[in-house]
């Protein structure tokens, strides 16, 4: 990837969506962090570890203020499959044995140097309600935590066995206290018998998010779902219909996951008037999934402008979609890569797929960078 490249494009996000220094705050996310094999064995031996998959994409969030991601899976340091602690198996990759690490159905577990990872390329928030959380079961939802805490990477979705915490993470920019808060609709059938998962459609859901929407020291509300059908480019009803409860509610935003494909951006009105966005998917981020609609993610950046209320509304919109997968294998050690759609030329489906879900969030975008296409 060209530096002139890299540098073009942050020149046209950070024009019409740049923030004034206590009046806006610039929010970029993006959707799924699920590495299977391909991602995760290309980095096994490079001293960057997990860094190397996404280091191209560190100005892209840092020009933010927050940069919010799904952590899908557990990090949880060496527990297997069944839930159970073993003996050290250091910084490697198995699907096969123990399966302490792993990136396969059921069975996702990073090591933990991956939230630090996550980190250093500028993440500032995961949610980690979805529905591989359980996938190594109470004590692997303890020790993800136990990483995210120890890399100071805030979350939100779960919480330790017997925790009685608030679901919510706050993070506080400029003044301003923007709460982010995240839900699964499932998890696989893995049963949750101490409560560690928040669920989408549970009264503790709708209660958090009308506690935090009324508090006054809190100016905006982000909800992080995990919903949807997978591999669909459409919301279903379920979708459509808490998007509509949550925007009546006062939801700002409203950034979902799941799908494993992009799914359209659009504004929901609530019961008083307001508007909240919705993105229903913003596909992966890094994963290895067959075909062209499961290789396209996207950066969604918003800009949270105050009110005279002094709450934080959603003002300029813009994205950024990505390519996900395999450089010339012969360039080591990057086999499997991030690349801005920009950066390539990519396929008439790819085109579609874009246009018909990120639509009018890359009009500013697009007509800045047609010179790199």
């Amino acid at each position: 990837m060209k530096k002139y490249g890299i540098y073009v494009l942050l020149a046209t996000l950070w024009a019409p969506l740049s923030a004034v220094a206590g009046e806006k705050i610039l929010l970029s996310a993006v959707g799924d962090v699920i590495i299977h094999d391909a991602p995760y064995n290309s980095i096994l031996n490079h001293p960057d570890q997990f860094y190397a998959l996404w280091s191209n994409f560190k100005p892209l969030f840092e020009i933010a203020d927050i940069s919010y991601a799904n952590f899908e899976g557990a990090s949880a340091r060496n527990v297997n499959q069944n839930g159970s602690r073993t003996a050290d198996v250091g910084f490697s990759y198995d699907c096969q044995g123990a399966r302490v690490y792993c990136g396969t159905n059921f069975s996702f577990n990073y090591h933990p140097n991956v939230i630090r990872d996550l980190k250093k390329v500028g993440i500032d928030v995961v949610s980690t309600a979805n529905n591989h959380a359980l996938d190594r079961r109470s004590l692997g939802v303890d020790e993800t935590i136990r990483a995210l805490t120890q890399f100071q990477m805030p979350f939100t979705g779960t919480r330790a066995k017997g925790s009685t915490a608030n679901w919510e993470t706050l993070i506080r920019r400029k003044g301003k206290t923007v709460a982010f808060v995240s839900c699964t609709q499932e998890t696989n059938g893995i049963p949750d018998p101490h409560g560690q998962v928040l669920k989408c459609e549970s009264t503790d859901m709708t209660k958090t998010l009308e506690r935090l929407v009324a508090d006054t020291s809190v100016h905006a509300v982000i909800a992080t779902p995990h919903w949807g059908h997978e591999y669909t480019h459409q919301p279903n009803a379920s979708q459509k219909r808490l998007a509509q409860a949550w925007a009546d509610l006062g939801v700002t935003a409203i950034l979902g996951s799941h799908p494993h494909v992009l799914q359209p951006v659009t504004f929901v009105r609530g019961q008083n008037g307001n508007r909240t966005l919705v993105a229903y998917s913003l596909g992966n981020f890094i994963a290895r999934q067959g075909g062209a609609a499961k290789n396209i993610g996207a950066i969604l950046y918003l800009s949270l402008e105050s009110g005279n209320d002094g709450k934080l509304r959603v003002g300029d919109v813009s994205s950024m979609p990505f390519f996900l997968g395999d450089l010339n294998p012969n360039e080591w050690p990057y086999r499997f890569r991030l690349t801005p759609l920009d950066q390539m030329s990519p396929s008439a489906e790819m085109r579609s797929i874009v246009n018909q879900t990120l639509g009018q969030t890359r009009a500013v975008h697009s007509r800045r960078t047609q010179d790199l296409r």
